[in-house]
């Protein structure tokens, strides 16, 4: 299923929501051109994978590594792929040149604002947020962006502080300011990982020992939340979920009642993110485990749902 667009990522101009405007297409109608040509397409055939593909083909970014971050160009317009030549024909080169221009900004304004320090972390921690707030899953899809861009140093500073404030039992707090009592991190961390490794030569040496150790932990404490023993954790509420204050998807605060797909979904993506990174650490037992419970928290997702 596609997943609609937000306004971080549609280039539209700002407070546009294309989830909003399928539901009132006079919306699409009162855009300038020529984003209206655009805004239909992106309502009818594009989801956020796909319009960051096509995008970042047609801008053709140079960036390679963490350190040509701060100077990353765009290609030429005789630099641009074939895939990104029909992608700038769909959209037009007046919306084309907008949306560059756009995703420029964007890229600026994550290295002025995005980019922060906390007491107590080593190094620069990243965030969506004009203050210093860092939450679990936005990790992960704010570095799915960045890495179109061949940066993928951010997947590990963040990571590795919450991490270290791991507590005894595996419980790992989903934000690094804000106590949130049992809102275990979201299964994004091991993905987070293979995200960063892959585009950093594979090098997964450095979890060896401690690191995996508490990865290790971290998932047994999500399936402690199994409360009825059928290999499927529950949310603790939908806060936790990140549906915020919706009570009705997810339950109330520390309610842990609602076994979630997309909760049970994550939980399998992160399985296989641990298998990935026990064999690379040439742990073959314990990549062939994550991929037996990977498989078996497929087929109870598949009866439950």
């Amino acid at each position: 299923m596609a997943v609609k667009a937000s306004t971080h990522l549609c280039p539209f101009g700002d407070g546009f929501s294309a989830a909003a405007a399928e539901n009132n297409p006079s919306d699409v109608a009162r855009l300038p051109q020529p984003y209206r040509r655009f805004a239909y397409h992106w309502m009818t055939t594009m989801n956020r994978r796909r319009f960051m593909e096509m995008a970042t083909c047609a801008l053709g970014s140079t960036a390679s590594c963490p350190a040509s971050w701060a100077k990353a160009s765009w290609a030429s317009e005789t630099g641009i792929t074939s895939a990104g030549k029909q992608f700038v024909a769909a959209i037009g080169q007046d919306t084309w040149h907008s949306l560059r221009q756009r995703l420029q900004q964007t890229n600026a304004d994550i290295q002025q604002d995005g980019l922060r320090t906390v007491a107590g972390a080593s190094g620069k921690l990243l965030t969506g947020y004009p203050y210093n707030e860092f939450y679990d899953w936005d990790l992960y899809f704010e570095n799915l962006y960045l890495s179109y861009f061949g940066v993928w140093e951010y997947c590990f500073t963040n990571l590795r502080e919450f991490l270290n404030r791991q507590q005894p039992d595996g419980y790992i707090n989903r934000s690094l300011t804000k106590q949130r009592d049992r809102h275990h991190f979201k299964p994004f961390l091991a993905q987070v990982i293979v995200l960063g490794c892959k585009q950093n030569k594979n090098d997964y040496e450095w979890l060896r020992g401690n690191y995996y150790g508490r990865l290790d932990k971290y998932i047994s404490k999500w399936f402690s939340y199994d409360r009825d023993g059928n290999g499927l954790p529950t949310w603790n509420s939908a806060d936790a979920a990140g549906t915020d204050n919706q009570w009705s998807r997810a339950g109330a605060l520390s309610s842990f009642e609602v076994e979630g797909v997309d909760l049970a979904s994550y939980l399998v993506l992160e399985l296989r993110a641990m298998a990935v990174i026990a064999a690379a650490l040439k742990l073959p037992g314990d990549a062939k485990a994550y991929s037996a419970r990977a498989n078996l928290v497929t087929e109870e997702m598949n009866k439950a749902f």
